[in-house]
């Protein structure tokens, strides 16, 4: 027991494989063994929220992240972790739109989280969907057992939206 961090970053195996990697710290500066987790392919901009409440910091992660599923069509997936494995593992978002830039929040009930993340619609109209102006942020909540909310529409304009952080 007793306070500490779990700390995930990219790790690049090549151009086009890059994964995470995650590793405990203790309080004491003692760091753990690590793993490795994310299907092979283009991952990027991982998140991690702790569940505020737990009386040990190793019990219950959430880490979120986009990935490339195909060009112009980014998702966001997600996998709860303790501080040496993954466990439950997921979608949050995955439409033929790219949807980007996720940020994980213990919502303060204990084993729910909440996702926040950008979305730029991928229509026909526009050659490059990252220039069509219309992006726009979401919000899903999640439980530890991997059961999804409904996708919650939280800023919606004609202006451009994006990199969305939250707290409890």
């Amino acid at each position: 027991s007793g306070h500490g961090w779990l700390v995930v970053a990219e790790k690049h195996f090549s151009s086009s494989d890059i994964r995470f990697e995650a590793k405990s710290v203790l309080g004491d500066g003692t760091v753990g063994p690590g793993f490795i987790f994310g299907a092979s392919g283009i991952n990027g901009k991982p998140d991690v929220a702790a569940m505020s409440d737990m009386g040990d910091y190793r019990d219950q992660f959430i880490i979120t992240w986009h990935r490339e599923t195909a060009p112009n069509n980014w998702d966001i997936y997600y996998t709860f972790a303790n501080a040496s494995a993954t466990a439950v593992s997921g979608g949050i978002a995955g439409t033929l739109d790219l949807e980007y830039n996720p940020s994980a929040v213990y919502s303060g009930t204990p084993g729910e989280f909440a996702v926040v993340y950008a979305k730029v619609p991928n229509t026909s109209s526009y050659s490059d969907p990252w220039n069509n102006g219309n992006w726009n942020i979401y919000l899903r909540t999640i439980d530890d057992s991997g059961n999804l909310g409904s996708v919650e529409t939280i800023i919606a304009s004609s202006a451009i939206e994006g990199s969305p952080a939250g707290t409890t």
